[in-house]
């Protein structure tokens, strides 16, 4: 049986019809005969193939040595004319790598740098801040010997009913009004 099965070549000449430009307006009726021998006569389509597909062993057989000549110094000028391009290209990345590699060292260093930097920064800005508060120790420890000193000698200002206890946590509430509240008209006495 030299004929496909019936699906099947109607499946392939549907499928040639939606793929083929129309030759004309008028629509093909005639269905393409598919056969699994190979078609003894000549297509568009395998000619196409056919000199796609030649070797180029094929196509110089028919030149004459003349031809052949000019070939083959075309073709050896194209040759030197990559290898020159290809030498001047491995040259030109063997130098961008020499720079990609400076340009790493040098980012290197200056990350170094930057991170010696931050960490001076980060050591003056302790010591600020140990100064700072080494300062308010001291002036609140003066402010509170200030303030005692100020009480015993004014023994009038202290209530003598309290005990030590209430003494001592009046005086330690005022210290911490005095840094709380502006400076103002001092509390009211008791009688």
């Amino acid at each position: 049986m030299s004929l496909l099965p019936t699906q099947i070549a109607n499946f392939l000449n549907t499928a040639y019809e939606y793929f083929s430009p129309p030759n004309s307006p008028v629509q093909r009726t005639q269905p393409i005969p598919i056969s699994r021998d190979p078609s003894k006569l000549s297509s568009p389509l395998n000619e196409r193939l056919d000199a796609a597909c030649q070797s180029p062993t094929t196509s110089l057989a028919n030149l004459s040595p003349n031809s052949m000549r000019r070939e083959l110094d075309i073709t050896k000028h194209d040759l030197a004319r990559a290898h020159v391009d290809t030498t001047r290209l491995e040259e030109r990345c063997k130098m961008l790598e020499r720079t990609l590699k400076e340009t790493r060292e040098l980012l290197r260093s200056r990350e170094a740098e930057l991170e010696k930097l931050r960490r001076e920064r980060e050591k003056e800005r302790a010591l600020a801040e140990r100064r700072r508060s080494d300062t308010q120790y001291h002036l609140q420890h003066r402010a509170s010997a200030n303030n005692l000193a100020t009480y015993q000698r004014n023994g009038n200002s202290l209530d003598t009913r309290l005990g030590a206890a209430d003494i001592a946590r009046r005086i330690h509430l005022h210290d911490d009004a005095a840094h709380v509240r502006p400076p103002g008209p001092p509390p009211p006495r008791r009688p």
